[in-house]
Parts: C-alpha cells; sequence; structure tokens
C-alpha cells in the first residue's frame, strides 16, 4: 500500500472530471472522487475522525496527529486529513493501535497545556477537552510543562499563551486570509512555541 500526500499529488484529471475510488472504512463501503482525502471519505458516510490542527485549504498539515488512523498493508498510522484515498484501500479509523497513537499525542500535547479546565471560558464548549474526554484521559501520565512566557494585558487582544496547543491555525489565518503575517513559530523542538514573529512586543506588531 502506497502513501498519498495531499500536498504533493496533483489533479490530472481532464476537464475537472474525477474518476471513482472504492474503499473500506470501518467495515463500511465507501465510494468517493479520486483526490478525496481519507477524512472526507470518512465524513461521507457519518464517520468521524477528530481533528485539532486542521483546517480546511489553510491548515492541512497532520501536525497533531489526532486525526491518525491505521491503513491495512501501511506499517505506520497516516494523518487523514491529507492523505489521498486509494482503490481497494482498507483503513481503521478507530482500531487500537489507532486510538492508542492518539490518545499518547492528545496526553503529550496536554502536558504542555494549561488544563485548569474549571477556570476556563472555552470549557464545555472546547475541541481539545471533547477529544480528552473520548479518549478517556482522566490523568497525565507526563509531567507538565508550561511556557509561562509573558504577555502584554494592557493591550487590547488577551492571549493565554499556556493554553496554545501550537496547532498553527492562528499563524495560518493571520497569514493567508487577513494578510498581516503577525504570527509565526518561535524556537523549535520541545521549545517550539507560537508567537509574535520577530519576537517583536504586541503593540508594536
Amino acid at each position: 500500500m502506497v502513501e498519498l500526500n495531499k500536498t504533493t499529488v496533483g489533479d490530472n484529471s481532464e476537464n475537472g472530471a474525477h474518476n471513482m475510488v472504492k474503499l473500506t472504512i470501518d467495515n463500511c463501503e465507501v465510494v468517493v472522487p479520486e483526490h478525496t482525502t481519507i477524512l472526507d471519505a470518512a465524513k461521507s458516510v457519518g464517520i468521524q475522525i477528530p481533528t485539532l490542527c486542521y483546517l480546511r485549504d489553510l491548515n492541512e498539515i497532520g501536525g497533531c496527529r489526532v486525526c491518525v488512523v491505521e491503513v491495512e498493508g501501511c506499517d505506520q498510522l497516516v494523518a487523514a486529513c491529507n492523505n489521498y484515498v486509494l482503490d481497494g484501500m482498507v483503513v481503521h479509523t478507530n482500531s487500537p493501535k489507532a486510538r492508542e497513537a492518539r490518545r499518547t499525542n492528545v496526553q503529550l500535547l496536554l502536558s504542555q497545556h494549561d488544563s485548569r479546565c474549571t477556570s476556563c471560558v472555552r470549557s464545555g464548549n472546547c475541541n481539545l477537552q471533547t477529544i480528552a474526554n473520548d479518549l478517556g484521559i482522566f490523568y497525565l501520565p507526563y509531567e507538565q510543562h508550561l511556557a509561562r512566557e509573558g504577555w502584554d494585558f494592557d493591550f487590547p487582544i488577551i492571549r493565554e499563551n499556556d493554553k496554545c496547543i501550537k496547532c498553527m491555525r492562528c499563524i495560518k489565518v493571520c497569514e493567508s486570509v487577513q494578510g498581516l503575517g503577525i504570527w509565526d513559530l518561535t524556537n523549535r523542538a520541545t521549545h517550539t512555541a507560537v508567537g509574535t514573529r520577530g519576537r517583536v512586543p504586541i503593540g508594536k506588531t
């Protein structure tokens, strides 16, 4: 089985016409146009695959690894948001292997996240919270590390840095939709964070 990444495969169909692809997702036969992502193929038959960093046409990087699924014939799990379906593909969206990887990925995100949900305005309306509850995450096996970066609370925009899960959606929207380019990734590896580009104080951006 060959993994096809959305970012590297072009649409070679003539006049916008698409060949149809038949595959199986969670024992359900699915027929969709070629160049359909696994995420969209599953959604077309009512199968929901959780996502955090995904934002259609803007942020389809598979960075959070929450949407990973198991594809028969592939040694590694694949991100459903940016991999195309293949004819005859057999996908398991909620297999023990996929679910355990998803659980670990969310636990790692939470280890760098301020998880005081009871005092958070998004409690009860939070995708991260919903996914964590669905995965049965009620305690963290990893030591929590919060960046504790400062913020100018006199500025009209209030940002709680320790709530950031580094999904990069704000970066993409600011750059591609609003055309401002204020936000960017700062540092790398385990110290990766989202902040103002060039670390300019927010009041001067």
